[in-house]
C-alpha cells in the first residue's frame, strides 16, 4: 500500500491560486495594492475626525469657561469697584484712623442695608480692618434679614504683612472658604469670598474696607447640572470649592475647613486659559485659570469643564466605524484627494512665502522705524503689566496717573495706545462711558493751555457751538483755569452714544514742561491744574507723560508709572515679528541687539533697521551676527554728534550752548566704561535738570538704578583709545 502525502500549506495556497479564474488573479493583486497604500490614509482621516470633535469640543469648552469666568469677572469687577468707591468716601476716610469702630452703626450699618436692596445682593458682612489686619468694626446680616454691628469680640483679623503688599487702587481677595458662624456639624456650609480694600488718608494706608459676599446662590446659578458634563471650581491647591453636581454640594461645603478627606486633583496639570482639550483618567477636561482681580493676594481658581471620553467622542467612533465597514474606498479616495490638495495648498503657500519674500528683498522693505511713536498696535510690543497699571489706577481705581521714563523709553507709544483702547471702548465700565482726548505739551505756552486744551476737546464734539453756551467761544485771550472748569462741566453734561456719564480722559504728552521752569509754567500752575480736577471729581481724569516727573507732583492722589528697558522677550518679538516669513534672524544675531540696545525700544528698532539694511546690500540669505556689527558701527554714527558735543561742549543744531561734561564726570564716566555698574545718585542730586543731561547716554533699568547704554560705553572706549 502506497502512504498518503498531506499536501503543504503553499502547496494548498497554490493549487487555490491556480484554481482562480484570470479575473480574480488581477482583481485581488490591485486590491491588496490598493489596501496597503490606502487603509493608512483611512487611519489619517479618521484622525482628523477625531481632531475635528476635539476643536468642536474646545470650542464647546471654551464658549463655557468665557461665560463661566465672564461672571466672575464682572462679580469681582463690581464688588471691587464698589469697595473702592467705599474706601474712597470721606466717611471712610475720616474714621480710618481710629479703626472707624465708633462709626460702625453709622456707616456700615446703612451700606449693608442699601446692598441687601440691590438685586443679586450676595453680601453678608461690610466692615473695616485696621493697619494691623484686626477687625474693629462691622456689620452683618443676621437671622431673618436683620442687619446688626457687633461692638465687641470681633473674631476676623489677617496677616497684615500681606494686606500691606495691597496697592491703593487695589482689591485683595481672601481664599473662597464657609461661612464659620454656622456650626461645623451643620450639614450645609455656605461658601463665602472677603475682599479688602486700602483707605488711603493723609498720603498712607489708614485700613481696609472689607466685604463678605455669599457665593452660594452665585455657585447654583452658574454651576448647573448638566447630563452631558461636570463643571467645578477648584482653589489654589486644586482642591474642589464648587461643583454642577448638586447632589454633593453639602459634601462639598463640608471639607472646606481643611478635612484631609476633601476632593482634590493632586495631579491634574493645570495649564493657563485656552488649554488644549486633554484627557484626564477616562475623562476629557478643559481648564481656565482665574485671578483676584487688581490683587497682591496670588489667590488664584481653576474652572474645570469635564466629559467622559466615551460621550464626548462617540459619534468620532462611530464614524471611524462606519467609514472602516461601509465606506472604505470611497473615503480613501477622499482622503487621498484631502492629502492631495493640502500638499498642492503647502506647495501654494510656500511659493506666496518665497515670492514675499523675493518681493519684499526686491523693494527694500524694512519696517523698524526709528524716533516716530508707534501707532499699530500689530507692532506695539510688551508694556502689558504698565497698561494694567494704568488701567486699573487711572481708570478703576481713580488717581491721577503719571506715566514716567527716559527719553525715547516710548512713553508716547504707550499713552497712544491707552487712547486706543478708551477709544474703541475695550475698558468698560458700568457708570462711565470713556472719551479719550491726546495732546502734546511741547510748544504750548501756559497763557494758551487751556485755551488748545479746550479746542482739542470739542474737536469730538459736533456742533457745539449750537449746543453749548461756553466761555471759550465768547474770549479769544485771557482764557484761564477758572474758564475752563466751567465749560468743562458743560461739556461733561452732554448726551453719549453709550447712555452713561461721561468720563473725559486727558491724555497730556511731555508734561515735564511743566516742572521745567520754561513756557509760563510755575508751581502755581500745576497747583491750580491740580485743584480743577479735584473740583471736578471722577468724571475728568488725567493721565500724563513725561520725563523726570517730580513723584509728588500731584499729591498723594497720583500715581507714578516707571517705564524700563523692554524684557528679552518682548525686544526678541519686536526684533522678529515684524518680518516673519520674509527675513531670517539668526539666534546669535538677536542676542547680540537686545544686548547692544540694552533692551531700550527705540535703540532696539535702530539697530534691527541698521542689521536687515546690511543684509538687504550684501544679498544675504539671514541676518548674522556680522550684519549686527555693521549695524552697531551705523548707529554710534548716529550719535557721534550727540555724544561728542556733551564731551567736549559747544552748539547745538538749534544754537543753544551745551556746557561740556566736568572733569569729574569725565572721570567717572571713563571709569565706568570696563564695568556696567550703575552711576552714583551724587552726579545728579541737585536738580532734576541735571539728571536730563544724562538721558542721551544712559537710562534706567528695571531695578530703578542708572546705568550707562551700551552705545555710549563703546563710542568712550573708541573715543579714549
Amino acid at each position: 500500500m502506497t502512504a498518503s502525502v498531506h499536501p503543504t500549506l503553499s502547496e494548498t495556497l497554490s493549487r487555490l491560486w491556480n484554481n482562480l479564474p484570470s479575473l480574480w488573479k488581477v482583481l485581488i493583486p490591485v486590491l491588496g495594492a490598493l489596501l496597503v497604500v490606502l487603509l493608512p490614509a483611512n487611519v489619517l482621516i479618521s484622525s482628523r475626525f477625531y481632531a475635528i470633535t476635539t476643536e468642536n469640543l474646545r470650542a464647546q469648552h471654551q464658549a463655557e469657561l468665557a461665560d463661566l469666568g465672564s461672571a466672575f469677572d464682572e462679580f469681582f469687577s463690581k464688588q471691587t469697584l464698589y469697595l473702592l468707591t467705599l474706601a474712597n468716601s470721606d466717611a471712610i476716610k475720616s474714621c480710618a484712623a481710629s479703626g472707624c469702630a465708633a462709626e460702625a452703626q453709622a456707616v456700615f450699618v446703612p451700606e449693608l442695608t442699601a446692598r441687601l436692596h440691590e438685586p443679586g445682593a450676595y453680601y453678608v458682612e461690610i466692615g473695616f480692618l485696621d493697619a494691623s489686619g484686626k477687625e474693629t468694626a462691622r456689620a452683618m446680616r443676621g437671622s431673618g434679614g436683620l442687619i446688626v454691628s457687633p461692638g465687641e469680640g470681633l473674631p476676623f483679623s489677617a496677616d497684615p504683612e500681606a494686606l500691606h503688599a495691597t496697592a491703593v487702587g487695589q482689591a485683595y481677595v481672601f481664599p473662597i472658604s464657609r461661612d464659620t458662624r454656622i456650626s461645623a456639624v451643620e450639614s450645609y456650609q455656605q461658601p463665602v469670598v472677603r475682599l479688602a480694600v486700602p483707605v488711603s488718608a493723609n498720603g498712607s494706608v489708614q485700613g481696609y474696607v472689607t466685604a463678605v459676599l455669599n457665593l452660594d446662590d452665585f455657585f447654583a446659578q452658574y454651576f448647573v447640572p448638566s447630563d452631558d458634563q461636570q463643571t467645578f471650581l477648584l482653589d489654589t491647591d486644586k482642591c474642589l470649592l464648587a461643583t454642577s453636581d448638586d447632589t454633593r454640594r453639602a459634601e462639598t461645603y463640608r471639607t472646606w475647613s481643611g478635612d484631609p478627606s476633601r476632593t482634590c486633583y493632586a495631579d491634574l496639570q493645570l495649564e493657563e486659559w485656552d488649554t488644549t482639550v486633554q484627557r484626564y483618567h477616562d475623562t476629557i477636561i478643559s481648564t481656565r485659570v482665574i485671578h483676584g482681580p487688581l490683587t497682591s493676594s496670588g489667590q488664584t481658581w481653576t474652572i474645570v469643564v469635564q466629559e467622559p471620553a466615551a460621550h464626548a467622542y462617540g459619534q468620532a467612533n462611530a464614524l471611524r466605524t462606519l467609514l472602516t465597514a461601509a465606506h472604505l474606498i470611497a473615503t480613501l479616495l477622499v482622503v487621498l484627494f484631502i492629502a492631495g490638495a493640502d500638499r498642492a495648498t503647502a506647495r501654494l503657500l510656500n511659493a506666496a512665502h518665497r515670492l514675499s519674500a523675493e518681493h519684499a528683498r526686491d523693494i527694500r522693505f524694512n519696517p523698524y522705524v526709528v524716533g516716530p511713536p508707534i501707532e499699530d498696535p500689530l507692532r506695539f510690543f510688551g508694556r502689558t503689566e504698565a497698561l494694567a497699571r494704568v488701567i486699573g489706577a487711572g481708570m478703576t481705581g481713580g488717581d491721577t496717573v503719571l506715566i514716567d521714563g527716559g527719553r525715547r523709553i516710548g512713553k508716547t507709544s504707550l499713552l497712544r495706545q491707552i487712547e486706543r483702547r478708551l477709544r474703541e471702548q475695550k475698558v468698560t465700565d458700568p457708570a462711565y462711558w470713556y472719551w479719550p482726548v491726546g495732546l502734546s505739551l511741547q510748544g504750548i505756552t501756559a497763557d494758551v493751555f487751556y485755551a488748545t486744551l479746550m479746542d482739542t476737546i470739542l474737536r469730538d464734539v459736533p456742533d457745539h457751538r449750537t449746543r453749548t453756551d461756553l466761555r471759550y467761544h465768547k474770549r479769544q485771550t485771557g482764557y484761564a483755569v477758572e474758564d475752563f472748569r466751567e465749560d468743562i462741566t458743560e461739556v461733561l453734561a452732554l448726551p453719549n452714544a453709550a447712555g452713561r456719564q461721561t468720563r473725559l480722559v486727558l491724555c497730556l504728552d511731555n508734561a515735564h514742561v511743566w516742572f521745567s521752569g520754561s513756557s509760563g509754567y510755575d508751581a502755581a500752575f500745576v497747583e491750580a491744574f491740580d485743584a480743577m480736577l479735584r473740583a471736578i471729581g471722577n468724571p475728568l481724569k488725567l493721565i500724563a507723560a513725561g520725563t523726570h516727573i517730580p513723584d509728588s507732583a500731584f499729591g498723594p492722589t497720583s500715581t507714578v508709572i516707571p517705564l524700563g528697558p523692554l524684557s528679552t522677550d518682548e525686544a526678541g518679538r519686536l526684533i522678529r515679528q515684524p518680518v516673519a516669513h520674509i527675513y531670517r534672524f539668526e539666534d546669535e544675531a538677536v542676542t547680540r541687539i537686545i544686548a547692544e540696545s540694552n533692551a531700550l525700544p527705540l535703540e532696539v528698532q535702530r539697530l534691527t533697521r541698521y542689521a536687515v539694511q546690511t543684509m538687504l546690500e550684501q544679498d544675504a540669505e539671514s541676518i548674522t551676527l556680522a550684519h549686527v556689527e555693521r549695524a552697531l558701527r551705523r548707529a554710534l554714527d548716529d550719535w557721534e554728534p550727540t555724544y561728542r558735543l556733551l564731551w567736549n561742549g559747544g552748539t547745538d543744531k538749534t544754537g543753544i550752548r551745551v556746557e561740556r561734561f566736568s572733569d569729574k564726570v569725565r572721570a567717572i564716566l571713563l571709569d565706568l566704561v570696563a564695568q556696567d555698574s550703575p552711576l552714583p545718585p551724587s552726579l545728579w542730586a541737585e536738580s532734576p535738570q541735571a539728571r536730563a543731561r544724562f538721558d542721551d547716554v544712559a537710562y534706567t533699568d528695571a531695578q530703578g538704578e542708572v546705568r550707562l547704554t551700551a552705545l555710549f560705553r563703546a563710542w568712550l572706549a573708541r573715543a579714549s583709545q
